[in-house]
Parts: structure tokens; sequence; C-alpha cells
């Protein structure tokens, strides 16, 4: 076809499967005529060339500087034949730098070091061809640092020493620790603080064994460390701490420094002089005063709600069960037995430690010992089997118990103690209630026994005094005959009782009889005997008179007269009977 001058193959993309240095395409058959392109014609020509083996990084994949690191720091990077060229992109469009080097600086690459911060960088050897990317990670981390405790308002004076907190030395970035044995730090006291001596311990923040044969030696104003790190060690520590310290101030300073002062070991940015700790000191308050001393006792029982008292100039008082002041019982001027934990059951000495606090600042401490001490045993007794008696009676109450105690007796009336009562405290152990009681249901004699440490016990009795029953007994005849044997009954007409149901007693009764035959010749007394249910007996007499057979007394007769067989001498009185008597009972 005359109006065709040019055949166009494009787009098409080829690859090399192996190195050849010339290789053609060329035609090898169809039906196509065309003049000069017969087959075996070349069509086009192609040669290869190997990949490029892709860039090395000197001192690794992944760098770490720390910040402030000068950005004309370079890192190097080997190839083969070709040319080095560094990305910024996975995609490989954006390259760093305008030439190739093979170790660019840190700012070249695009590198800020003022802040932390991770950077991927992708670079290629080009020598015809281009290698895989190699990534390079460059990461700007905290340099060493020190965490700095403080301990502020140290008590000057306070025997106690305060904890202070840990002291980290912070590697920030991978291999700031240095490597090597028998490293040494120093750090030192500021004047005015001092630690306490043999405390502290060294620890390492690690994987692996990196710090070996570690020590760590604390003295009253220095710390003394020794440790073998392992060289080129992968699992390297990436902190140092220091725990366990304890301090405490001696005289009045402000914003004062433990410092390192010497040692062989090599950490940047931690050289002498570098700041481990800081301290700053306060006055402290005066110890409070327990109002009623140091010592206190309480008998076992007393109520837990009592309270115990202590003053102060100033700041806020606090009780603790230990004397590390771990265990706080709470704050204020009082505190009850209760509250101080104290079981007024047990028998025993608690000690309770006491501080004024200004701030952080405490007194120094002041110990209460409370005591608690056992109560007497007492036991009362009394010689009444039921503890009735009656008007006029007494009864003896007798206390025992616990050895050593003294007594006192108090005989009370419906709650009001009588006269004399009570009795003052004394080793006697009896008491008798006086006969002069009334009659009352309402009485008790209460004993109370104290001991050595003036603890007490009491314990009571009731009892009642019993009013006497009141007994009549009389009689219309009391003259009878010797001979005569007829009983008389003593319930009869002829005589009365009361109340009933009492005994009859004298010569001649017999039950509720009298036989004047079995009495005497004279005056005989008879009784009658009533006891109440309260067991309070009375009784009432009569005297009846016996007399012998009947006989004529004479006429006339006179005292120290004549005798005769009826009257003898000095039988009579008054002196001269002149009066014939014939007696006919």
């Amino acid at each position: 076809n005359s109006n065709i001058n040019t055949i166009t193959i494009n787009g098409i993309n080829v690859r090399a499967t192996s190195l050849v240095s010339s290789v053609t395409l060329t035609r090898t058959g169809g039906t196509m005529t065309i003049a000069g392109f017969a087959n075996a014609d070349v069509a086009a020509t192609f040669s290869s060339t190997a990949i490029p083996v892709a860039p090395v990084i000197t001192g690794g994949n992944t760098q770490y500087f720390p910040i402030g690191t000068v950005t004309t720091t370079n890192i190097a990077a080997t190839s083969g034949t070709g040319n080095i060229t560094w990305y910024s992109d996975a995609a490989l469009t954006m390259p760093l730098t305008v030439v190739t080097p093979p170790s660019p600086t840190l700012a070249e690459l695009g590198v800020s070091t003022a802040t932390s911060g991770t950077f991927t960088i992708y670079l290629t050897e080009t020598n015809i061809c281009q290698s895989t990317a190699t990534i390079l990670t460059v990461i700007i981390c905290p340099n060493v640092s020190i965490s700095v405790p403080t301990l502020n308002a140290l008590c000057v004076g306070d025997s106690n020493y305060t904890n202070l907190g840990n002291i980290v030395i912070n590697e920030g970035c991978l291999n700031r620790f240095p490597s090597g044995t028998g490293q040494t730090l120093i750090l030192s006291m500021p004047t005015s603080i001092e630690l306490q001596s043999s405390t502290g311990t060294l620890s390492f923040g690690s994987v692996g064994s990196f710090f070996t044969n570690s020590l760590i030696f604390v003295s009253n104003n220095a710390i003394f460390i020794s440790f073998d790190a392992a060289v080129g060690s992968l699992n390297e520590a990436n902190t140092i701490t220091i725990s366990g310290l304890r301090a405490r101030a001696t005289s009045t300073v402000t914003n004062v420094n433990m410092t390192r002062t010497g040692g062989n070991t090599i950490i940047p940015n931690v050289a002498n002089g570098s700041i481990f700790a800081t301290f700053s000191t306060a006055s402290a308050p005066s110890s409070p005063a327990i109002t009623a001393g140091n010592a206190q006792s309480f008998c076992r029982g007393t109520v837990g709600t009592t309270s115990i008292a202590a003053t102060t100039g100033a700041g806020t008082i606090e009780w603790f069960s230990d004397l590390a002041l771990t265990n706080s019982l709470g704050t204020g001027t009082s505190r009850t037995l209760t509250q101080l934990g104290i079981n007024t059951n047990n028998v025993g000495t608690t000690p309770i430690y006491v501080v004024s606090k200004v701030g952080g600042c405490n007194s120094s401490i002041v110990t209460l010992n409370i005591t608690i001490n056992d109560t007497p045993v007492v036991v009362l007794s009394s010689n009444s089997p039921n503890n009735k008696i009656c008007v006029e009676q007494t009864i003896l109450f007798t206390a025992s118990g616990s050895a050593g105690v003294q007594y006192s007796f108090d005989l009370q009336l419906s709650g009001i103690s009588q006269t004399g009562y009570p009795t003052a405290f004394s080793a006697t152990t009896t008491n008798t209630i006086p006969n002069t009681l009334v009659v009352n249901d309402n009485y008790v004699m209460i004993v109370t026994s104290r001991n050595a440490n003036n603890c007490t016990s009491t314990t009571q009795i009731a009892f009642q005094i019993k009013a006497l029953p009141v007994v009549t007994f009389t009689m219309t005849n009391t003259n009878f005959q010797i001979t005569t044997s007829t009983p008389v009954s003593l319930n009869s007409a002829g005589s009365a009782v009361s109340p009933a149901g009492g005994v009859f007693s004298g010569a001649g009764v017999t039950g509720t009889n009298f036989f004047p035959n079995a009495a005497v010749v004279g005056g005989n007394t008879l009784t009658y005997t009533f006891t109440s249910v309260d067991g309070c007996t009375v009784s009432a007499s009569v005297l009846v008179t016996v007399n012998n057979s009947g006989f004529i007394i004479p006429s006339s007769f006179c005292n120290d007269g004549a005798e005769t067989s009826a009257l003898v001498r000095n039988d009579v009185s008054p002196a001269c009977i002149t009066q014939s008597v014939i007696t006919t009972s």
C-alpha cells in the first residue's frame, strides 16, 4: 500500500533472565512480504547487566545518637562499583543528596538532633541497574540523665533517718554506659546531711548479665560503687538504680546536693559535679508532752473510751504503734484507749509512739507506755445461812480472795451507805453489822478489794432484817396445889396465847398441859415460845405458884419465934403475922 510508509511496534516491556553480552530480536516467519525485512533480519538488540548488591551501612542499620549530636556527623556505607543514592521515601523517588557520597552527614540526610525522634532513610547502589534498598533507621534519643530525688524540710535534730527515694541513672541511648572491668563511681554528701551507713542497694535495668560483680558501700558522708561491665554485650543495661538510702540533717541548710566527686567510670553527661540528690532542712518542732505522764496505768476492764491527752506548742500530734512511725493510730491532742488499739481486757504493757509534726518535720519521739493491770479476786461470805436475821441480831461478813489486798466494807440500805460506812481500806477481812438496824428487806453489804496497783473488784451480799413476832401468854389462875395431878390446859379458857403454834416449856409442862404435881413447891416459870416464818423467836412467861397441902397457920407469931410444923424461922416478912389464914388450895 503506497499510503503506508512505517510500521511501528511499541509498548513492549522486557527483562533479562540471565547475563548476556549481546543478543537480538529477529524475524523468524510470517506471510507479510516486506522488502528488506526477511527472516533472520534483526529487529532489536539486547545486552544484560547483574543487579548490584545493596549497600552495607557501617555501624549497622539502626544507629542511635543523643540529642545535641553535631549534624556534621557522618554515616558511612560501602558498595561495589556503582554509586550510592540516599532517599527519604520507600518508593525511591526523593533522593536526599544531589551527589551520591558514600558517607553523608546527618544534616545532608535531613536528620535533626535538636529533639528526640526516629528517621528512616533508604539507600541503593546503582551500576546501570539499581540494587534493592537498604533501610537505615536513625534514632535521636535523650542523653544520659539522672532522676534526682529531693528531701525537703529534713528535721534538724531528728535522730530518725528519712527514706531518700531512688536515684536512677537513665542511659537514654544504646551504648551510653561504659564497658570494662573495675568501673567505679564515688558520690559525696553535703555537710549538714548524713546518710544512714550500711544501707542502700545497687541494681541494673537490663536483659542478661551486662553488669556483674557489683558493690555498693554507704558511709555517713559518701557512697562508693563498683562493677564490671561486659564488653560488646548486646544485653546492655539501660538503667543504674541506687535505692534504700536514708538521710537525716545535722544542721540547718538550704538546697544542698549529693554530687559525683570521683570514680573512673565515664558516663556521658555524668561528670564530677553532677547532682544525684537535693536536700533542705527545717527545725524540728518540740516534742509533745503527755498530760498524765509517759507511763500510765489502767485496770483491766477500763472503758475503752477513756482518753489520753497530749499537749504541744505547734503542729499536729500523731500517734503510732511502731518505732519506725509507719503505722499511724491517728492525729489529735487526745486519743482513746480503743483508738490506740488497747484492749483493756488484756493485761500487759503496750508502747505508743507520739510525735509533733510541722510540715514534713517530726519532733523527737515520745514513748508512752500504757499498762493494763489485773484486778484482784474478791469473795464475800456471811455466817447466816439464808442472810435473814431478826432485829437486834448481827451478821459476820468475811472477805477473801487475792493475796496482799485491802478491803473496804460498805453497808447500804436502798443504795445509801449507813452511818460508819464505807470503812477505810485495810487488811481487815471481817465486818459485823450493828444490832441496831431497823426492819427492812433492802440491806446490802458491799466489799471492795484493792491491790497494790489500785485496781479494785467488788462483790456484795443482800440481806434482810426481820421483825420479831409479838407473843403473849396469860393465865387466870396462877396458884396450884402440889398434890394436884389433874393437868391444867395451857390453851384452855383459863389461859391465852398469841399467836398460836408456839411451844410451851417449864417445870411440870408436857405438851400444852401443866401438871402441878410435877412442878416444884414455890414459884414455877411457864414459858410460851413462838418462832415466825422468818425464823425470829420470842417467848412470853407466866409465874405460877405451887403450894403444899392445906394447913392452919397460928393466929399469932413473930419472926424468929418458935418453929411450927408449917412455918419455919426466917420465912416470914414483915416481922409479924397476926392473922389466921386457912389455905385451901
